[in-house]
């Protein structure tokens, strides 16, 4: 997936219109949300960021960085549904929207059948290795809990994951995103956006919280209990793995390795088809424009 000469962006739209294909017709049996959905469009934006060759604009520094970064980890190696192995005893494997960069498919199977399970493998040739975990959303926001912990939400779990396959790979740069509709502009939940975003922010309190005796509201008879979780690597790479967390996450003066929640309104108008090479009556930015109004209107039909 490194031949740059050979776009991708086409080809997953001559998919996405062959499937188009099979509802529109007098009695179709193939639904629109098998089609317009945040998982085509997850593979139409990273494909259209992967031919991207343009400079990213309308969009601030930090928005830029992390497009730039995520456009550099998707031309190395790009992985739908690959899975991370848990940070904490007793969780399942965290199954990826999207996973980018120096990874490749592992070989191992760890009992349950499934090889999708991700891998560190280094492609930077020299340079600084990255691995990237987007999640993807349209109507939904991130799930607040797993089945072991209430207080445990999806996007402490992504970058805990994602540390943990950092810390075993002893080196490489990670970052987590989000990437959700502008719930003001279409008028859907606003605060889907924020609360995505306090709980990268957070990230590292909730993932720290886990591996401390905390009262918490048991599942199981509506009481609090003690709930303490165990690190599913030695006690002695703690500190190391809580490093890395922060570092996926961020700070002010690390904006360029920030995790974020981005629209897909900004990655879209991001992408101006003048500083690019794209070619054709409609502009593949245009098209994927085209497909992300119609995935909208079929989460607003719901």
């Amino acid at each position: 997936m490194n031949n740059l000469n050979e776009k991708l962006f086409p080809k997953f739209w001559d998919a996405v219109e062959a499937m188009a294909k099979c509802f529109d017709i007098d009695k179709p049996v193939l639904s629109k949300s098998e089609v317009f959905n945040e998982t085509w469009m997850l593979r139409l934006t990273l494909a259209r960021i992967y031919d991207f060759t343009g400079v990213f604009t309308n969009v601030n520094e930090s928005k830029k960085s992390a497009l730039i970064m995520i456009r550099e980890a998707v031309r190395k190696c790009w992985i739908s549904e690959g899975g991370l192995e848990p940070a904490f005893k007793k969780e399942g494997t965290t199954w990826t929207d999207a996973i980018l960069g120096d990874i490749t498919i592992g070989e191992y199977d760890d009992g349950d059948g499934d090889k999708r399970k991700v891998k560190f493998q280094d492609k930077s040739n020299g340079n600084s290795p990255s691995v990237i975990v987007v999640e993807a959303k349209m109507g939904s926001s991130l799930s607040k809990s797993v089945t072991n912990s209430p207080d445990y939400d999806q996007a402490a779990r992504n970058i805990a994951c994602l540390s943990k396959l950092l810390l075993e790979a002893e080196k490489g740069e990670g970052a987590f995103f989000v990437f959700m509709p502008d719930g003001q502009k279409h008028n859907l939940r606003p605060d889907n956006f924020s609360e995505a975003k306090n709980f990268i922010s957070n990230a590292i309190k909730t993932i720290e919280d886990q591996n401390t005796d905390r009262p918490i509201e048991s599942k199981r008879n509506g009481k609090p209990e003690i709930a303490k979780r165990e690190y599913s690597f030695a006690k002695d790479k703690k500190k190391k793995f809580l490093g890395i967390v922060k570092s996926i996450i961020g700070s002010d003066n690390l904006k360029e390795k920030n995790s974020m929640v981005l629209t897909w309104d900004e990655i879209i108008d991001s992408m101006d088809d003048k500083t690019d090479n794209t070619s054709g009556i409609v502009s593949d930015t245009e098209k994927l424009r085209a497909f992300y109004k119609n995935a909208l209107a079929e989460i607003k039909r719901k």
